[in-house]
């Protein structure tokens, strides 16, 4: 299990508005900040259909026409299909100049930098380059520090503008460079490319479809089949790879005609329509490491402390899922070492045992709440039993695994 992000409240804010030349930039927001609670455990019910706060992350979606203009209120509208993903604020920017017509949408939660000034989509002081970005970086402090060091000045605390600047000193290298999970699109109007980029092992989604004309782009595939009238024809490649391994790998989908950007690889697509993609990171098996049991459980220690630590960096309440199990008790641990605060955790158990059977499906819960307890965590359970409409709560799982 990794770290969780408990969601900030929701506090409106005013619209913002601003234009330069052919182009209309919009921007709406409700940024807020949550509050965790003492020492206790909690019982939550299962939130219900139209919970507002269900599936939340970030999201952005894109299209891009060669010598042609992009129509701004679909993506709006595209935009706002995402609105589930990220209520913290959104925005929308189209421009028409050169040989590209581009417009990007994104829809933000705010981890990093809870102000305006990390309002997406963002661009560079002089305009030359603009952002969509779903992700974390975990190394932004040290990516930071050197572009700092190189000029840079920041106007927000948020690892999007540490993303863009990182792309307009360093380039399409600047990916390999980053440690997190991302995707991201920028558009160049200098160079009068779009670029397109994944994280090395694919967790951020990105998908997009291209006819040789117009790149459409989104965070969720059903955006692209709502709004761009794909039909949704199955993909006999992407078919057959789900029923022999159970998932679709990249570059396929389940849609014909539509991609998924592969982990590790940045496309780009300039003026002239010539479209290609190249791979920034693969895998590498490292030479074995003659190590002794001790030296090797100090170096995996050092490893998860590590990544533990990096992740916890955050403008909201952080909090961790508990399965009962190996992994997410080491992460907790870990965690409660790096942190003067109560850690505030959750885990799922299952209500209305009749037997003695049913009882076996809370041996998690039971060892989740023990783990909780050495530690001195907050814990919250979440209560699931024959109340809840198992129905709807499995079409909604199918709904966020989009």
């Amino acid at each position: 299990m990794g770290v969780a992000r408990a969601p900030a409240l929701v506090l409106p804010l005013d619209v913002e508005h601003r234009r330069r030349g052919n182009q209309a930039c919009a921007g709406t927001g409700d940024l807020g900040r949550g509050a965790s609670g003492g020492h206790r455990r909690s019982r939550a019910r299962v939130g219900r259909a139209g919970d507002r706060r269900e599936h939340l992350m970030c999201g952005f979606c894109g299209i891009v026409r060669i010598g042609g203009a992009v129509d701004g209120r679909l993506m709006q509208a595209m935009g706002d299909s995402l609105h589930h993903r990220g209520p913290d604020q959104g925005g929308v920017c189209v421009r028409t100049d050169g040989p590209l017509g581009v417009g990007l949408a994104a829809r933000r939660l705010a981890i990093l930098d809870l102000s305006p000034a990390g309002s997406q989509p963002m661009e560079t002081p002089d305009g030359r380059l603009g952002i969509a970005y779903n992700g974390e970086l975990y190394n932004e402090p040290e990516v930071r520090r050197e572009l700092s060091g190189r000029g840079w000045q920041f106007r927000s605390a948020g690892d999007t503008e540490t993303v863009l600047y990182a792309y307009a000193e360093h380039g399409p290298a600047a990916f390999a460079r980053f440690n997190g999970m991302f995707a991201l699109a920028l558009h160049d109007r200098v160079r009068h490319e779009i670029v397109l980029a994944r994280d090395r092992m694919g967790i951020k989604p990105l998908y997009y479809t291209w006819d040789g004309a117009r790149l459409a782009f989104a965070s969720e595939l059903r955006t692209l089949l709502r709004y761009l009238d794909l039909p949704p024809t199955p993909d006999p490649e992407g078919l057959d790879l789900y029923l022999a391994l159970g998932f679709v790998p990249s570059p396929f989908s389940l849609v014909r005609g539509v991609r998924k950007l592969p982990p590790g690889s940045y496309l780009v697509l300039d003026g002239a329509g010539h479209l290609r993609i190249h791979e920034f990171w693969r895998p590498a098996c490292p030479a074995p490491a003659r190590l002794s049991r001790a030296e090797a459980a100090t170096e995996v220690r050092r490893t998860v402390q590590d990544a533990v630590r990096r992740q916890m960096r955050s403008d909201v309440p952080v909090g961790l899922l508990l399965s009962g199990g190996v992994d997410s008790t080491i992460i907790a641990v870990s965690a409660a070492a790096q942190t003067d605060q109560p850690l505030e955790t959750f885990s799922i158990r299952f209500g209305g045992q009749r037997s003695p059977i049913e009882a076996m499906y809370n041996a998690d819960a039971d060892f989740a709440h023990r783990v909780a307890t050495a530690l001195g965590a907050n814990h919250h359970e979440v209560s699931l039993d024959e109340r809840d409409q198992i129905p709807d709560l499995l079409r909604r799982l199918v709904v966020g695994l989009d």
